[in-house]
């Protein structure tokens, strides 16, 4: 009979298990599939959780083990901790800094620039809570995103042995409250701030908590059992990775994670969870996994660079696993091993890295610190890209003013109260009245619509990432909610002509499209939707920074926009054939998609119109659209 698996034995002692180092493989191999944008694993990034129990495991394990024997050194812990996690990380973005001198545009390297400094210092996950979503288009040009996750464990180690050397005589109680408490708060925070739940350490402490459950409960498992948890749990991961995307509750897929993790530390030592994780290629990745992690995305995020961000077909998919692969496994032999580890031949050594690791933080800060203060050092390019660059910038500050941003337009950080509903929204007697509803491409809409048609009165209701729905499914802000209920409930009341909606439109949300619009129509109002906006696979000065060698930059960005004809398609087939779906695409790319015409540029990032962009289409909309045959005939015509 297999003698039973006890995790008590295991716990006695900090000896190396593994397993985890295959558990570790399996974690980042999801990752990098994830970001290599391979089918079928939309969810990938859970690896990312599944490194957090991990981690909360082995260090829970290790602390308790010294707690218990010969007493916990907090100086002795940090100093391990140091020299595991910032040597290699501080090598990767020096790194990552110097190739992006030479492949970043100057805006994209100041934010690099600062996200490096706010990475070494161990806080990048404040840095990319304040500024962009994890799955936000701007994301695919950051190469620094994947260090949130170091600063959020990072922050843990800093808190953990504390807390564990007062609360020792209750740790289980302590681990107990500690994940109840951070799951019953992921949970129980409102959908708008999703991105907290996603990058904050108080959301994530249920996963580290989740491993260290397992390093102190006394398990006994008979082998079949313990065996049907491995291939339970892994399969459970793998569906979890092919299940879980962008649009998932970011709590509950995270919970998730933690239980299948819990179940696959707590289900080790059987034969079975040695075969899957302990043999030779899952033990040589995991044990590379840290630098794997760290090198991946720099790689994927330059390379994409250099392709003027076409997606990486399969080919290409194995060229960047197998670069990242090899740089790994560099950084590891030449970095992590001999910060890492000592030995009798290296005693000088041991006693200089963690000094030559200092230093290399304080020389990373200050660098990054110059560069971001230097706005990227505009002058390393020639006078043509830095005029787009400044063209863009300016087009961003003559936009928020023209979208009424703060007053008519409103963002997640401007008050609902700010919204002047008698300036914006009210319709003036005798006049065409005309309301614009939507997210920030109705804004953009609604600035074409008022410079195509100035004799029409056109009324604002929009706000950034808040689609005019009945329903939202995805996560937004209250200033969105609260928004959306003033103007599917009294706005569209109002007597008006003609009601646009305009927005960033997705397939999945066509059928809560059709549920709003059959709302709207009960107004007695006139309805029109603009159809699909074209769309870049990023940000249009950093696709024409990629294009500076091309003989026509213009026309090799336009050749990469993506003008979504099956949406067109779908949009006229899915919605009431009495609300006119206008094919803006179509005004946007009469023959092609240009980016700038007449020297001047028409788009300030993935898909928003630049003031001369917004100018330009106003001028062929008037040309092509007749917008009053859109309107409500008037009150002696109607039926």
């Amino acid at each position: 009979m297999t003698a039973p698996i006890s995790l008590a034995a295991r716990t006695a002692t900090s000896g190396f298990l593994p397993e985890l180092e295959g558990m570790r493989a399996l974690a980042v191999l999801a990752v990098l599939l994830f970001h290599l944008g391979v089918t079928g694993i939309p969810g990938g990034y859970l690896g990312v959780d599944l490194f957090f129990v991990i981690s909360g495991f082995i260090i829970s394990r290790n602390l308790i083990h010294d707690i218990r024997g010969d007493g916990l050194g907090l100086g002795k812990f940090y100093l391990r901790r140091f020299r595991r996690i910032v040597p290699a990380l501080a090598v990767t973005i020096l790194c990552t800094l110097a190739a992006g001198w030479y492949l970043l545009p100057p805006a994209q390297l100041a934010d690099t620039s600062l996200a490096a400094a706010y990475s070494l210092l161990s806080v990048g996950n404040f840095h990319f809570w304040m500024d962009a979503g994890y799955f936000a288009p701007a994301a695919q040009s950051q190469p620094l995103l994947h260090t949130w996750s170091l600063g959020v464990e990072e922050q843990f180690y800093l808190f953990w042995p504390a807390l564990l050397l007062l609360f020792r005589r209750h740790m289980l109680w302590l681990v107990g409250v500690l994940l109840a408490a951070s799951a019953t708060l992921s949970l129980a925070m409102p959908a708008e701030q999703a991105h907290s739940v996603f990058y904050m350490l108080p959301f994530r402490v249920h996963q580290f908590m989740a491993g260290a459950l397992v390093a102190l409960l006394v398990l006994r498992v008979p082998w079949g059992v313990g065996a049907a948890i491995s291939l339970a749990a892994t399969c459970a991961f793998l569906a979890l990775s092919a299940a879980c995307d962008e649009a998932s509750d970011p709590a509950a897929t995270a919970l998730s994670a933690s239980a299948v993790g819990l179940l696959l530390v707590a289900s080790q030592g059987n034969r079975l969870s040695r075969a899957i994780y302990a043999n030779r290629v899952m033990l040589w990745i995991g044990r590379r996994s840290y630098a794997l992690y760290l090198v991946h995305w720099p790689i994927i995020v330059y390379y994409q660079y250099s392709r003027n961000f076409v997606a990486p077909d399969g080919g290409e998919q194995l060229t960047l696993a197998a670069v990242t692969l090899v740089a790994g496994a560099v950084l590891h032999e030449l970095v992590e091993k001999p910060f890492r580890y000592s030995s009798a031949r290296s005693g000088a050594w041991q006693q200089l890295a963690a000094p030559v690791t200092a230093c290399l933080v304080v020389a990373g800060v200050a660098l990054a610190m110059v560069w971001w203060r230097g706005d990227g050092y505009p002058s390393r390019y020639a006078s043509q890209y830095g005029n787009v660059e400044l063209a863009a910038l300016q087009g961003r500050r003559e936009r928020r003013e023209a979208i009424r941003t703060g007053r008519c337009n409103l963002k997640e950080d401007t008050d609902f109260e700010d919204y002047d509903r008698g300036h914006c929204a009210s319709p003036v007697p005798g006049e065409r009245n005309v309301l614009v509803i939507g997210d920030s491409l109705a804004a953009d809409t609604y600035v074409m619509l008022s410079v195509a048609y100035p004799e029409i009165h056109f009324l604002q209701a929009t706000a950034g990432g808040c689609g005019p729905l009945l329903e939202l499914v995805e996560h937004k802000y209250d200033n969105c909610q609260r928004l959306n209920a003033l103007r599917l409930n009294e706005l569209v009341f109002q007597p008006l002509d003609l009601v646009v909606v305009a927005a960033l439109w997705k397939e999945q949300n066509l059928e809560n499209l059709v549920a709003t619009l059959a709302h709207l129509q009960t107004s007695g109002n006139a309805i029109a939707v603009f159809g699909p906006r074209i769309t870049f696979p990023a940000k249009v000065p950093i696709l024409l920074n990629g294009a500076r060698d091309e003989p026509d930059p213009n026309r090799a960005v336009a050749a990469s926009a993506d003008r979504h004809p099956e949406l067109l398609q779908a949009m006229r087939e899915a919605l009431p054939v009495d609300v006119p779906v206008i094919d803006i695409a179509s005004i946007q790319c009469p023959a092609h998609c240009d980016v700038i015409l007449g020297g001047e540029l028409l788009y300030i990032d993935h898909h928003h119109f630049s003031p001369e962009g917004a100018r330009l289409m106003a001028q062929r909309l008037r040309a092509s659209l007749d917008l009053s045959a859109l309107m409500r005939p008037p009150a002696g015509q109607r039926n």
